[in-house]
């Protein structure tokens, strides 16, 4: 069945991102740990400093992202799942 039935993933791992690059699974949604770290660190230190942190739904995003065999090898997307190219994200 392998391409006659389209298969979208979570996360990452070396034979889930292989699979995209070879066309098996359309593509994977990742999140962005750097991202999910600031907003958290932010929201704390604010309330901690007596802010209201209790913003619109919409300005909660964390950084999903989807990745294709399109965008598979960007530096972008390695950011999202290598700790290399993590520690070059500004």
């Amino acid at each position: 069945m392998n391409k006659k039935v389209l298969l979208m993933a979570f996360d990452a791992s070396k034979p889930l991102l292989q699979a995209i690059q070879d066309g098996d699974v359309v593509g994977s949604i990742l999140q962005d740990p750097y991202k999910m770290g600031y907003l958290s660190t932010w929201c704390c230190v604010r309330h901690i400093l007596g802010e209201d942190v209790t913003p619109p739904a919409k300005e909660l995003w964390t950084g999903e992202h989807v990745v294709s065999r399109g965008n598979v090898d960007t530096e972008f997307v390695r950011g999202l799942y290598d700790p290399e190219a993590q520690a070059r994200r500004r």
